[in-house]
């Protein structure tokens, strides 16, 4: 099981230098569901062409599901921002039988691999194996993410 949880380093700073467009609740936001031998490179993976084919669960129509009207939401409780915590789940029809999935990863949908920026991976508490049908991953209580700062 490779993928761990984390963010793109070049999706942030992307998005705080203005260099990659970047709107967590206006763009199309699509996930991409990870085979257990993609390993994430969070320092130098910047578009979804760097994830390569064989490390994707499923190719083809309809293999990177939107993600409906994800929000992102300040807590004031602990200073942290949420980036799609109204999405309770993710799921990926006809995945073939046998495929060991581990995790999905987020970007934003431009049509075009090399000009889709990747955003985060969430893994999977336990690899799942694809029985040929539906896989569905379930979101905890933060969505994809979230961010804090320390003082």
């Amino acid at each position: 099981m490779a993928p761990a949880n984390g963010v793109y380093q070049n999706c942030v700073q992307g998005m705080m230098d203005g260099s990659q467009y970047v709107d967590l609740d206006t763009n199309t936001i699509r996930c991409v569901l990870l085979k257990d031998s993609h390993t994430p490179n969070f320092d130098t993976h910047d578009f979804l062409n760097d994830i390569p084919a064989a490390d994707r669960a499923k190719t083809g129509t309809g293999y990177n599901p939107a993600v409906t009207s994800p929000q992102v939401n300040a807590s004031n409780t602990d200073d942290s921002v949420l980036f799609g915590d109204n999405i309770t789940s993710v799921s990926w029809t006809n995945v073939t039988s046998g495929v060991a999935c581990s995790g999905l990863a987020v970007f934003k949908s431009s049509g075009n691999t090399t000009q889709s920026p990747l955003i985060c991976v969430c893994s999977f508490t336990a690899s799942v194996t694809a029985g040929g049908d539906t896989v569905t991953a379930t979101l905890n209580a933060n969505g994809f993410f979230k961010a804090s700062y320390q003082t």
